[in-house]
C-alpha cells in the first residue's frame, strides 16, 4: 500500500525535485515565444592631411572590428539576462 503524506497538487514546484514536473508543462496551453533583434551601424571617415613635411609616417587604425565585437558581446549579455529572467519567473 502506498502512502503519502502530501498531495501531489498541494506540492510547490522545485526545480531539485524530478518527480513534481514543472507547472506549465502540465497546462498544453501554454506555450512560449521569442523574438530578438540586433542591428548596428557603422560609419567612418578619415582624412589625414600631411603639408609641408619629410620622411612623416602615419599609422592610423580601424575600430570596426572593436564596435563589433563590443555589438556582439552587448546583444549576447541581453540574450543571457533575458534567459535569466524568463526562468526566474
Amino acid at each position: 500500500m502506498d502512502k503519502k503524506c502530501h498531495s501531489d497538487e498541494n506540492k510547490k514546484w522545485s526545480a531539485l525535485d524530478s518527480s513534481n514536473p514543472h507547472p506549465s508543462f502540465k497546462n498544453a496551453s501554454v506555450s512560449e515565444a521569442a523574438a530578438q533583434e540586433s542591428k548596428t551601424y557603422q560609419i567612418s571617415e578619415e582624412s589625414i592631411t600631411i603639408v609641408d613635411s619629410a620622411d612623416v609616417e602615419v599609422t592610423t587604425t580601424d575600430t570596426k572590428a572593436a564596435l563589433s565585437i563590443q555589438a556582439a558581446l552587448q546583444a549576447a549579455i541581453v540574450v543571457i539576462i533575458s534567459i535569466s529572467i524568463a526562468d526566474s519567473e
